[in-house]
């Protein structure tokens, strides 16, 4: 009975065209101008395949894809960019890093300090042990944006007082 009733959503799943791994379109705040939105939602921003489907983009021949990418038709989708801004303090024997007025297109904020593949910390505020005055550290810091599928990252030296 169970396979009876994945079976026929399967099928349906097939039928309507979707797939379980369907992305919600993002919202028109990731974008430079509602020119950059409108094209998005008219060629979506897969460069690769010029906003055709996998099977249209398997039928064109390499001058067609040359001449699609020279179209005037087609305009580059400029995303908005995040904005890194971090304060510093020391209080004690403890400096301070604090990301939280860092700006993202969507107003959602993701931080990773640290290393790219394993953070230290993911929170907005950051802090290490402070040295003898005039020591510094550098830390990685990358901000993300999960709803514009945006990240930007710096590097922030943290010296102590």
């Amino acid at each position: 009975m169970a396979i009876q009733k994945f079976t026929k959503f399967a099928f349906l799943v097939v039928l309507s065209g979707t797939s379980a791994y369907t992305h919600a379109a993002m919202p028109e705040s990731c974008f430079q101008s509602k020119q950059d939105y409108d094209n998005y939602l008219k060629y979506g921003y897969d460069d690769d395949r010029l906003g055709r489907s996998e099977e249209e983009f398997r039928k064109l021949s390499p001058l067609e894809i040359l001449a699609l990418r020279e179209s005037a038709e087609r305009a580059i989708i400029q995303k908005k960019a995040i904005s890194i801004n971090v304060k510093q303090h020391q209080t004690g024997n403890t400096l301070y890093a604090d990301a939280s007025g860092s700006t993202t297109p969507s107003g959602q904020m993701a931080f990773a300090w640290g290393s790219q593949y394993s953070p230290s910390s993911t929170a907005s505020e950051f802090s290490t042990p402070a040295g003898s005055p005039g020591t510094y550290s550098n830390v990685r810091l990358a901000v993300y944006d999960t709803v514009c599928d945006l990240s930007a990252s710096t590097q922030i030296r943290m010296t102590s007082q």
